[in-house]
């Protein structure tokens, strides 16, 4: 199992600031690939234990981003990869 953390979309804006004076931000965000709390499969080592309150973020920016979030049984490892050819 793998655990990826990225920076938030506040730490990107700092990176990308000069992309702000262009009015190109949302041109770096216009199709996103929004995944998150997927069902962690059960073993003895590792435990996840669903975090609600991230899913309930991840629909906000979705919906904001006018995009589709693979959440919770819906981020499965072939849907993520379908998604990510199509990106």
């Amino acid at each position: 199992m793998s655990i990826s953390i990225v920076p938030s979309i506040y730490d990107l804006s700092r990176e990308i600031y000069p992309w702000l004076e262009n009015n190109k931000l949302w041109a770096a965000f216009e199709n996103p690939l929004i995944i998150g709390n997927p069902n962690s499969a059960y073993s003895q080592k590792w435990l996840f234990p669903p975090m609600p309150e991230a899913e309930n973020e991840l629909k906000k920016v979705a919906d904001i981003m006018s995009s589709q979030a693979l959440i919770g049984k819906d981020a499965t490892k072939q849907a993520v990869i379908s998604k990510a050819e199509n990106w």
